[in-house]
């Protein structure tokens, strides 16, 4: 994860053109080897059980590793000399810059520097970027959200932002991350689905995004071509959003809360998104930007 927010930071300062930032980052992918294929290729796991660990994957809001050992197929030290054995088979991208003479170590010195300072980020934010872990990145930006809409921070609203770039990641592009340097949303061309539920308070919630990644995000998630029809295009984008709400609905039963979510919608006139009252979760995806916008109906 922090490969990719760095990446990002060296296109915006024009320290690297896109080309190069896409070769380095293809090396990364082909060394990161999925825990379930390190399972197999360690004899810990059959094909048949890494399969049966993705397809609930699917379902439910749930790491690899914890699965597997609900299901009895490895044990929690496995898990762990498997993450350690990933660790080791990735190349960062800092070391990619270095190899490939991009910069000289004085040079990346200051980038990481600048990099740090540009967004912000504290020794424990860097920390949680390094390590993936999206709660460690989400509670600060959604305690700033809360307090610009006036709510109140809740663990609920975190794992709920949390969960979303979880999902994100997992369903639609494997480049997403959180773009919590920038809020800022073009209002041409805009297109919405909407679905409001409630936690024992109301709750409005919406994906917004241009046209032309609305209908790239409808492909990715129906794994077909859609956009030769838009009520195919519209059911797709909608089930991406139900499929989000519906995996956080189980995190609150799990809570001891009592769900009710409506159907979702289409959401054709669209309102002003550009006061506090909206929290907004805006993602960067390798084909555009994606905002989760949600409101805490009061009263």
């Amino acid at each position: 994860m922090l490969n990719l927010y760095l990446g990002s930071y060296l296109l915006q300062q024009r320290l690297i053109d896109p080309e190069t930032l896409r070769k380095l980052l293809k090396i990364h992918r082909e060394t990161h080897l999925r825990l379930g294929v390190l399972a197999m290729q360690e004899g810990l796991m059959t094909a048949e059980q890494v399969q049966e660990v993705n397809d609930i994957q699917k379902r439910v809001d749930a790491l690899f590793g914890e699965v597997a050992i609900q299901k009895g197929y490895l044990t929690q030290e496995k898990v762990d000399c498997l993450l350690n054995l990933q660790k080791r088979s990735t190349a960062r991208l800092t070391q990619l810059l270095l190899d490939h003479q991009l910069f000289t170590h004085e040079e990346m010195e200051a980038v990481l520097k600048s990099f740090r300072d540009y967004n912000q980020l504290t020794a424990s934010e860097e920390a949680a970027l390094e390590r993936g872990d999206a709660e460690g990145l989400m509670a600060p930006y959604m305690a700033l959200q809360c307090q610009l809409a006036g709510v109140a921070e809740t663990d609920a609203l975190v794992a709920y932002g949390s969960l979303f770039l979880r999902n994100m990641i997992r369903f639609i592009d494997g480049e997403t991350v959180l773009e919590i340097e920038s809020q800022q949303m073009p209002m041409r061309n805009m297109m919405a689905v909407r679905q409001d539920f409630s936690m024992g308070v109301k709750m409005q919630t919406a994906l917004l995004m241009e046209s032309e990644v609305y209908e790239q995000l409808a492909e990715k998630h129906a794994r077909m071509s859609v956009t030769s029809s838009k009520e195919l295009m519209d059911d797709s984008v909608k089930e991406f959003l139900n499929l989000h709400n519906g995996l956080f609905s189980i995190w609150l039963s799990d809570h001891e809360m009592k769900p009710f979510l409506e159907p979702p919608v289409k959401w054709d006139s669209l309102p002003d998104f550009s006061g506090d009252e909206w929290i907004k979760i805006p993602t960067a995806t390798s084909f555009g930007k994606v905002f989760l916008i949600l409101q805490v109906v009061k009263g």
